[in-house]
């Protein structure tokens, strides 16, 4: 909602808003999510994940850095003018399923 909201302030301004929402991003802070859900649920780590994956579309909710530069640098291009208060959800589909 926020993206929205600053995208109608500042569109008069010729300022364009958007945000990039990824998904899973391979850090030590997803790996201590996995952990915390799958002791949660009573399954290892490894069948956690593979769970997850299956509910992906595209089969794969974590992604690689430059999965998620290409996207922001697609927003900031100038192939993007009139892309304006959206939000890019970077997560295979997972949002959707």
């Amino acid at each position: 909602m926020l993206t929205k909201i600053m995208a109608v302030e500042l569109g008069p301004k010729k300022i364009r808003v958007n945000s990039v929402n990824p998904g899973g991003i391979p850090t030590d802070m997803l790996q201590t999510f996995y952990e915390g859900i799958a002791e949660t649920e009573g399954v290892s780590v490894d069948e956690f994940r593979k769970n997850l994956n299956s509910r992906v579309p595209l089969g794969n909710y974590e992604m690689k850095m430059d999965e998620i530069v290409n996207s922001i640098l697609f927003l900031l291009s100038p192939m993007s003018p009139l892309i304006h208060g959206e939000s890019l959800f970077i997560d295979g589909g997972l949002r959707h399923a």
